[in-house]
């Protein structure tokens, strides 16, 4: 009896011990601060950016979205959390992101000009729709 409850207890925990299989992701994203996006910007370079705030509730659930985009997309997503950058956001806002006011904004970047901007939440359907669009994922998936 005692070595029937061993058995069991050493059956639970080893299940309990079993590794889960990580999700396989085919995109990236890269957090990034206001330097790096500027270097980008003058080096002409392709880019979907996000920028929330760290306090935002609706850039957390927007988050969510962007995390099932890499997992099923080829596509690096750069995300700021632009608060974390008060002293550089001046520069980044004015220069360079058409006078960013609002989070999430996305901006879908090509040759270092922003080609289109949104504001607000993207559902995951129009956010690839507009990822193909600006030539940022393959549109034959």
């Amino acid at each position: 009896m005692i070595k029937r409850l061993l058995l069991i207890c050493l059956v639970f925990l080893l299940m309990g011990c079993t590794e889960k299989p990580k999700e396989e992701y085919i995109g990236t994203e890269v957090s990034v601060d206001p330097s790096s996006i500027i270097t980008m910007m003058k080096q002409k370079e392709d880019m979907f950016l996000v920028v929330t705030l760290s306090s935002c509730p609706v850039c957390a659930e927007y988050l969510k979205v962007l995390d099932e985009l890499v997992k099923n997309y080829e596509v690096v997503v750069y995300h700021i959390v632009i608060d974390e950058y008060e002293d550089q956001y001046d520069e980044l806002s004015q220069d360079y992101l058409d006078n960013l006011t609002d989070a999430p904004d996305s901006f879908f970047i090509v040759d270092g000009k922003i080609e289109d901007e949104r504001v607000g939440f993207i559902q995951y359907r129009n956010l690839v729709d507009l990822l193909k669009e600006n030539g940022l994922v393959e549109k034959n998936d």
